[in-house]
């Protein structure tokens, strides 16, 4: 599987992480992942799961959107989440990399 790094409006742009406004404009940061893929791996809407990247894993919250391609994990650059143990670019996924917690 591919994982994406993506901006949101509120919660990824540095200078929205400055302003007690915007956060409270934010939404906690989530996996996104297919249903497909999701009954696959066994995993629920609302599951905690940790996937592993580059030695360090990434635990969030997961949610399941039908409107995504098979295939492909959406992550959130949000201040957060250290999303910088991830490349930008591409990063492969295999499936032993993702755990439910």
């Amino acid at each position: 599987m591919e994982l994406l790094l993506v901006d949101w409006t509120f919660g990824t742009e540095e200078l929205s992480c400055y302003s007690r406004f915007t956060g409270k404009a934010e939404r906690a940061p989530c996996f996104q992942m297919h249903p497909g893929d999701a009954a696959r791996l066994g995993l629920a809407q609302g599951d905690r799961i940790a996937i592993a990247v580059n030695g360090e894993e990434v635990c969030l919250e997961l949610i399941i959107a039908s409107s995504m391609a098979p295939g492909v994990i959406i992550a959130p650059r949000h201040r957060q989440v250290r999303w910088q143990k991830m490349k930008d670019g591409r990063n492969v996924v295999i499936d032993q990399q993702i755990r439910k917690l």
